[in-house]
């Protein structure tokens, strides 16, 4: 797809007068990828200190939300961590407890199968 001679030329070329800086569109060309990046690059191009102030205002306001909420997931990151960690220590508790509980069933039936055992030969060797 060829572009127009004219489309390649800019504004100062075809009109005689330069591009309005204040008339581009925030974020094209080349800005940062952070949350206030677009407002710190227009409070650049702007004029009024009022309005440089507002846009800057507005991105450290961005940029204090955006490590909040890093903050906040790491905050979870770090209880789902300990939850899982408590979960662990206690599945591995009830399984041991489960294995003991199993050995201790199975000594008691062994003790009573040995009692049935003497005492059937014991009545043998009375009869």
């Amino acid at each position: 797809m060829s572009t127009s001679p004219e489309r390649d030329r800019s504004a100062e070329e075809r009109c005689g007068r330069p591009e309005k800086e204040g008339k581009r569109r925030p974020g094209a060309g080349g800005e940062g990828e952070g949350f206030g990046s677009r407002q710190q690059a227009r409070a650049t191009r702007t004029s009024s200190s009022s309005i440089v102030r507002s846009y800057l205002r507005d991105a450290e306001g961005l940029e204090k939300k955006a490590i909040d909420q890093e903050k906040r997931a790491a905050d979870a990151g770090k209880k789902l961590a300990d939850n899982s960690a408590k979960q662990a220590t206690k599945v591995k508790a009830l399984k041991a407890a489960t294995r003991e509980a199993q050995r201790r069933r199975d000594r008691e039936d062994e003790r009573r199968r040995q009692s049935k055992k003497r005492h059937a030969q014991e009545i043998a060797r009375l009869s």
